[in-house]
């Protein structure tokens, strides 16, 4: 399968040493590597050439390619790849100076040998990666897996690392907190980018969150209102699709605020795109940004208010020529001085969104709004650039359900104190679980209390769609993708332990009555004659529910749902 030719000084090149690459030892015939003293290597460097090639005939085996592993060429800048403490290179050089006479010259020499030398087992990532404690991993590995999954062999690999590859929540910790900003989250985007294009992308895991994204862009919930006197905007607040969804009134009352700050503040409602980005669906996004970029060009490029981290993260990497401001830090400047509660000063602790790392104005802004209002902030223990990931980012629920839920208790084990944050997708995340947390609207315009309960998921269409009707002074009606009501007369019941048990699997009201109502359409249902329920199914997508229920006069009744991730082949009636 594989060729080393090193058949020492004098040996046979077989004519393999043009064009060979000096770095992977791979010459131009596939499979055929060469190396040692017979391309005039010594001794040691000719071992050194061995233990190379051994990594390069490896990926050609996995991958198929000749272009070897870059960290093990040799003449690769080490210093530039492995962390080394500095109190190692510091004792070298002090240790060096003594011993010559305290010669500068010998001393930088010490510390760029000690660099040079020390390969430093960095864990810093590793500990404090939630992807990487759960799979036990580190980036050299994934890497390494990422590279089997893009480029597996027939009955030689397989792709071994999709649900890794969508288990990353893409909140870029590990960038921030590795001393040489090894960006996995990068890479990991980037595998997903490549899956999609090979058609490998698994649909089930992304199909919820796009068809979400389809439905936040839809008529029902996307509007563009423009200032009042028609004229062009200075400012177009862009909540992002989830604020409105958790809460009506965080929009209504921040855009009413904005408005009198400047007049000239048009409201744009609708989802960034960050769904298909994180499918890996590179032209779908851009073409919902494509969208975005039409309406603000159009009222003349005026500066994004933006209510999302995620939002702001997105639009800095993707549409870098808009120029935005968070909303925050506006209601920050121009808020008049809230009246905190008489008594006891309220504590809490601001859990800032993984996307809010790289915008310390944000994260700033928000502690100066909470203190205005009378709290007193108890910091946990990251801040500043090294924030942590909800849970929610990356859109990992259909890779890895279990992941999700661990990371939320996780951050809400960090303290016994309330959360305020600024990411409802962070609030009702927290508050899913039982943690006392509060969006910062919340505070500013008393909307809601802590303990709130978060929407299901097909309230978030309802909020939705409500939202846009009181913009537009419409009314409300039904949205698209199975959202119509039940048969006239009939009503469905669902138990809260059903409703919590569908809002963790992704299953909205709207796939449980598509399902009842083509059972009751066709007839192709079984019914338990003990029990007298009835069970059916239907795909939809990607992706088969299945649904028990019971049916009474006015009524019907859910027993049980489920899915699997597949479709069944059958003629249906």
């Amino acid at each position: 399968d594989a060729v080393y030719v090193a058949t020492g000084a004098g040996g046979k090149a077989f004519g393999l040493r043009d064009e060979m690459d000096l770095n992977s030892l791979g010459t131009r015939k596939q499979g055929v590597f060469l190396g040692g003293s017979v391309i005039g290597a010594p001794p040691i460097e000719a071992i050194e050439h061995g233990v190379r090639v051994s990594h390069s005939i490896e990926k050609y085996l996995k991958v198929g390619r000749m272009d070897g592993i870059p960290e093990t060429y040799q003449e690769r800048p080490i210093e530039k790849k492995y962390y080394s403490l500095p109190i190692g290179a510091e004792a070298f050089s002090r240790h060096s100076q003594q011993e010559n006479g305290g010669d500068q010259a010998v001393g930088d020499q010490a510390v760029s040998e000690a660099k040079r030398c020390l390969k430093c087992d960095c864990n810093l990532c590793v500990d404090h990666c939630d992807l990487m404690l759960k799979f036990k991993t580190n980036p050299k590995r994934i890497v390494h897996d990422v590279q089997v999954t893009m480029r597996p062999m027939e009955k030689f690999s397989k792709r071994v690392a999709s649900r890794l590859i969508n288990s990353c929540s893409q909140c870029g910790l590990c960038q921030a907190i590795c001393p040489e900003h090894v960006d996995m989250e990068d890479c990991l985007r980037q595998a997903r980018y490549f899956l999609h294009r090979d058609g490998a992308m698994p649909e089930a895991y992304h199909e919820f969150w796009l068809r979400d994204m389809d439905f936040a862009n839809s008529e029902p919930a996307c509007a563009f209102i423009s200032p009042e006197n028609g004229e062009k905007a200075q400012y177009i607040f862009f909540p992002g699709c989830q604020l409105g969804a958790s809460e009506e009134n965080y929009v209504l009352k921040a855009y009413e605020a904005l408005k009198k700050i400047e007049s000239q503040t048009a409201l744009l409602l609708g989802c960034c795109g960050v769904p298909a980005d994180w499918a890996g669906d590179e032209e779908l996004r851009q073409g919902v940004q494509n969208s975005i970029l039409e309406k603000w060009k159009a009222q003349g490029e005026p500066v994004l208010i933006l209510a999302c981290p995620t939002c702001m993260k997105t639009f800095s990497r993707c549409m870098p020529q808009a120029k935005f401001i968070s909303l925050y830090e506006l209601l920050a400047r121009h808020l008049p001085p809230l009246r905190p509660d008489q008594g006891t000063r309220k504590v809490a602790a601001v859990f800032d969104p993984c996307a809010s790392r790289s915008y310390p104005a944000m994260q700033e802004s928000v502690r100066k709004l909470l203190c205005q209002a009378g709290f007193q902030i108890e910091e946990l223990p990251w801040q500043g650039k090294h924030v942590r990931c909800c849970g929610y980012g990356g859109q990992i629920h259909g890779a890895n359900l279990k992941q999700v839920k661990d990371i939320a208790l996780n951050r809400i084990g960090e303290t016994p104190n309330p959360y305020v944050t600024y990411c409802s997708n962070c609030r009702d995340t927290f508050a899913s679980e039982g943690k006392e947390c509060s969006h910062i609207l919340d505070v500013i315009f008393q909307i809601g209390l802590p303990r709130r309960a978060a929407p299901d998921l097909s309230q978030r269409r309802r909020n939705r769609i409500s939202l846009v009707s009181q913009l537009t002074g419409g009314e409300a009606g039904p949205g698209r993708g199975g959202s119509e009501d039940m048969p006239e007369g009939f009503a469905l019941e669902i138990s809260p332990e059903l409703k919590k048990y569908m809002n963790e699997h992704l299953i909205l009201e709207e796939d449980v009555q598509a399902v009842i109502r083509h059972c009751e359409a066709t007839g192709n249902v079984l019914q338990n004659k003990g029990t007298g329920e009835f069970t059916g199914h239907l795909p939809q997508g990607a992706t088969t529910y299945w649904v028990s229920y019971e049916k009474s006069e006015s009524a019907y009744r859910l027993k049980k749902v489920y899915y699997h991730r597949m479709i069944i082949e059958e003629k249906l009636p």
